[in-house]
């Protein structure tokens, strides 16, 4: 399974509520942090760089190694309370969460194809036991106006989605290769959230 239905979550609803406030608290974080754009991707503490390097890229991807930033709201089973407070009463208790990190895209920037193993054996290790799970996408912020654009989307085993500012999708990162692009003068900002699949209605 590449995409999966994000309403299939069993507390979709908090996730739509959620998308403002982690957005309100995430513009806080970049207005205060201005220096983000010349950060590197593992400044925050967390570097899922290795991953692209499980699928052979190109010359011209491979410029974009460093067009994406991350800042966890939750790793390693621990909240992000300083930058996240309200997500945190929020989203805090949604069953099924084991990790959730607000992903920037530069403008101009690009995410080269790839799986997500790296990152859910990360998950494992931090729970110490198997996981299976799907990663469910928060479009907080995208520059892209119109869906007709496409200038800003995701590629999932060959599927394209061009998600919206406020829309959310769900997919099988583990198994699927995939891979982003930000063609807007604009940050690529999103919520990704990685659940249980036994919490999605998927039969």
């Amino acid at each position: 399974m590449s995409w999966v239905n994000a309403k299939l979550y069993k507390n979709y609803d908090q996730l739509e509520k959620a998308i403002p406030v982690i957005l309100e608290e995430t513009r806080r974080f970049m207005e205060t942090n201005p220096d983000i754009v010349a950060n590197t991707v593992n400044t925050f503490g967390v570097d899922n760089r290795d991953e692209l390097t499980e699928v052979p890229v190109t010359p011209e991807e491979y410029k974009h190694m460093d067009d994406w930033r991350v800042l966890p709201m939750l790793y390693n089973k621990e909240w992000n309370r300083k930058v996240f407070p309200k997500s945190h009463a929020l989203i805090g208790a949604l069953p099924g969460l084991y990790q959730s990190l607000v992903n920037f895209v530069i403008p101009g920037g690009r995410i080269a194809k790839h799986f997500d193993k790296g990152n859910w054996d990360k998950i494992e290790e931090h729970y110490g036991h198997r996981v299976d799970g799907y990663s469910v996408v928060l479009n907080l912020s995208v520059g892209m106006k119109e869906r007709g654009e496409k200038t800003v989307g995701m590629d999932v085993d060959g599927i394209k989605k061009y998600p919206l500012t406020g829309e959310i999708v769900a997919f099988d990162g583990r198994n699927s290769i995939h891979n982003m692009w930000n063609d807007t003068e604009e940050w690529r900002v999103t919520a990704v959230l990685d659940f249980d699949k036994e919490y999605f209605d998927v039969h």
